[in-house]
């Protein structure tokens, strides 16, 4: 389902949504979702495709200079054209009971807040506006470019060490320094599966790490 926007009036009436309608049952601070057969009613019949999370375009830029005794290397790699959930995220997000939530839900619909961000809150046991149907409100943005390695080395003249040592070199890299991408969850370059392309299951995160390190040979 399509595009979730909260019910901001003093009515829930379909027939002013232009092409949104409101599920059974809506009551002010639900969403409407798009009314994809215009039938005027929330079903079945309104899935619609919404993204794919399948990239188009997957791709690495990779890059190495060397001056004297210098060198530096970059690897990155990334992804185009595709969309993800994170379950996380929709756990933080849902509706229904008031714990565990994103701080995005401080600002949920009220009365006394008709144009919040966020949809109305209910407790477990009380019948909601369907807010939490699957829609592209749980859809985010997957592009992405990630800084996976940079390493900075310095390969030192075997004669400064008279016959001792060989083959000197000082080097400090820095393994998933960044990532450009507007997604909010842990992982982008996530393993979705492979009948699951674009759901994340709440992976863990990545650690961003530092070494530095000394080679030599006698």
């Amino acid at each position: 389902l399509d595009a979730c926007n909260a019910i901001q009036g003093n009515t829930v009436d379909n027939a002013n949504a232009g092409n949104y309608a409101a599920p059974k049952d809506a009551t002010l601070g639900d969403c409407y979702y798009v009314d994809v057969n215009g039938d005027g009613v929330i079903t079945d019949a309104d899935r619609d495709f919404i993204g794919s999370g399948m990239p188009k375009v997957n791709f690495g830029l990779n890059a190495r200079v060397e001056w004297k005794g210098l060198d530096l290397s970059v690897a990155t790699y990334g992804a185009l054209g595709f969309k993800a959930v994170d379950y996380l995220d929709v756990a933080l997000h849902g509706t229904t009971g008031l714990t565990n939530k994103s701080v995005d839900m401080l600002d949920s619909w009220t009365p006394e807040n008709p144009n919040a961000s966020q949809p109305r809150v209910c407790y477990a046991n009380e019948k909601n506006g369907y807010n939490d149907y699957f829609s592209d409100r749980f859809i985010q943005d997957a592009d992405y470019w990630k800084i996976a390695n940079i390493e900075l080395g310095y390969n030192f003249n075997d004669d400064w060490f008279k016959g001792l040592f060989s083959n000197v070199r000082l080097y400090v890299s820095a393994q998933n320094l960044h990532t450009f991408t507007k997604y909010e969850g842990y992982n982008v370059d996530f393993a979705g599966g492979t009948f699951t392309p674009g759901y994340n299951f709440c992976s863990f995160p990545t650690p961003r790490t530092f070494m530095a390190g000394l080679h030599f040979t006698f």
